[in-house]
């Protein structure tokens, strides 16, 4: 039950969080024997493959392979240290002192390297288990090659017990903060010059694009193959070529104001009609009138429906508006009615926007009849066709006068609000697990896995307000297709007898 190498000044700067349970203080060294048992794994099936192998080839290359990279990742925990001690005399931050190792309460990933090293050793005690290999390599290579299978064990346990997306985050939320800081220190010569020989070749390491390059391949097996591996963030938040104008295109899509309706699939499934918009694949002399026609009373039955439905909608609107505006304390109750005014101004717009997109395929439908019909009267003379169909053609107007009301009841915008019910639900209860897995980690006040804690808390609340007001809007729009229905069986009743 202990950390290794604990950095000096944990937890004063961003990249320098103490990390969960699951997360080794230095994971690169946690990591460097499963690095080395894969290495084995391919010179053992290089060797294989040539008729070469020899008992004891793995265990061999297990123990190299492994030493090598213990050495160098030791170097880079070295250099980091002296990149730290840069960052710290930068801010000017008097960092704790570091420690080689801490005492902690629970198990953590280091306890689980030490006793698969541990296992692999009390294994090659014995004479006749491992032949092949001898002396050194003999017990070194068995303890990285426990080691390596406890820790992956490990993982594979951590995986269900500790959400991924939160050991994620937290990954790359150092990685990103690291990466600033590099970036800053690079920028900073007077801190820049306080750095060792070791720290500035470290700087060029880390801030080096074709060291960056090389990296890559020795991620292998660190934090990037456990849960919630870090996620490579490039500068500026850049994840890869054009990603600089794959911000900027986002910077300038959200300075525009996108509005979008959706209709079912086979809703605008018309004739020459593709993803909603005319496709002019067709041709004058084969057009179908009779299919153009068939579509173009669909369109009309389905505009008048939204035409109905708009009728309850609006109203109800005006009257929660007026209810709204007499509040004037700004409290839960408010803030719930704000939110259900939101959800239907969201649906009369909606609404609004579906019929218009009717209207103009109303219209559209009507004047392919038009070139028909004039296209059969004139013969081939198609320019004057489309001269006296351009001249005829009128622009969509949107006359209250045609909509008109229907005892089907709001039956579309009622479905809509009840599959934003069901969603919401969904949402929160996803929300909740969250919370509920990541509060068992028992996060320290003031730590990033606290604050994120506090956020995700703060979402479930605002979720439950939005579940309460669209709860609210959906008892209403009930009950008006219930009275619908009611009125619809009167009638029926009347014109039976």
């Amino acid at each position: 039950m202990v950390r290794l190498l604990v950095p000096e000044g944990e937890g004063q700067l961003p990249s320098l969080l103490k990390p969960p349970a699951a997360i080794a203080t230095q994971s690169d060294l946690i990591a460097a024997p499963w690095r080395g048992c894969v290495g084995a794994a391919v010179v053992t099936g290089s060797l294989a493959l040539v008729g070469r192998s020899r008992p004891g080839v793995f265990l061999k290359s297990a123990a190299f392979i492994s030493a090598v990279d213990l050495t160098w990742t030791a170097s880079g925990i070295y250099g980091r240290h002296e990149l730290n001690r840069g960052v710290f005399n930068m801010e000017n931050i008097q960092p704790k002192p570091g420690k080689l190792w801490e005492q902690t309460k629970h198990w953590t990933a280091e306890d689980v390297a030490l006793v698969g090293g541990a296992l692999g050793i009390f294994m090659a005690l014995n004479p006749r288990a491992l032949p092949g290999a001898y002396g050194f390599s003999r017990f070194f290579g068995a303890a990285m090659v426990g080691s390596a299978l406890n820790v992956k064990v490990s993982q594979s346990v951590d995986r269900l017990k500790y959400p991924p997306t939160l050991l994620q985050l937290f990954d790359q939320t150092v990685t990103t903060a690291r990466q600033k800081e590099y970036e800053k220190l690079q920028n900073d010569e007077r801190a820049k010059a306080s750095l060792s020989r070791i720290g500035k070749l470290a700087l060029w390491y880390h801030s080096s694009s074709l060291m960056g390059v090389l990296r890559s391949p020795l991620q292998i097996g660190a934090m990037g193959d456990m849960p919630g591996g870090p996620i490579q963030v490039g500068h500026g938040g850049s994840s890869g070529p054009g990603g600089g104008s794959l911000a900027a295109l986002k910077a300038e899509m959200e300075r525009e104001t996108v509005i979008q309706i959706q209709f079912k699939e086979n809703e605008l499934e018309g004739p020459d009609v593709e993803n909603g918009y005319r496709a002019y694949k067709d041709d004058l002399k084969s057009r179908d009138a009779s299919k153009v026609q068939d579509w173009l009373e669909q369109v009309q039955a389905l505009k008048k429906q939204v035409g109905a439905e708009l009728q309850y909608v609006w109203p109800h609107l005006a009257q929660r508006e007026d209810e709204f505006y007499q509040y004037v304390q700004e409290d839960r109750e408010k803030d719930i009615i704000r939110r259900e005014l939101q959800l239907l101004n969201n649906m009369a717009s909606d609404l609004v926007v579906r019929y218009a997109a009717l209207e103009y395929h109303e219209h559209d439908a009507q004047k392919q009849l038009q070139q028909i019909a004039q296209a059969g009267s004139m013969g081939t003379e198609l320019d004057s066709v489309f001269q006296d169909v351009t001249k005829s053609y009128k622009t969509p107007q949107h006359p209250a006068e045609d909509i008109q009301m229907s005892y089907h009841g709001p039956r579309t915008v009622t479905e809509r609000i009840r599959t934003t019910w069901s969603r919401q639900k969904e949402l929160l209860r996803h929300l909740d697990h969250s919370i509920t897995r990541v509060r068992a980690f028992e996060p320290e006040e003031g730590t990033h896995v606290a604050e994120h804690v506090k956020r995700l808390v703060q979402d479930a609340e605002m979720m439950s307000r939005n579940i309460e007001a669209t709860e609210r809007l959906l008892q209403w729009f009930e009950e008006q297709v219930r009275q619908a229905d009611e009125v619809g069986k009167g009638d029926a009743r009347r014109d039976g007898v």
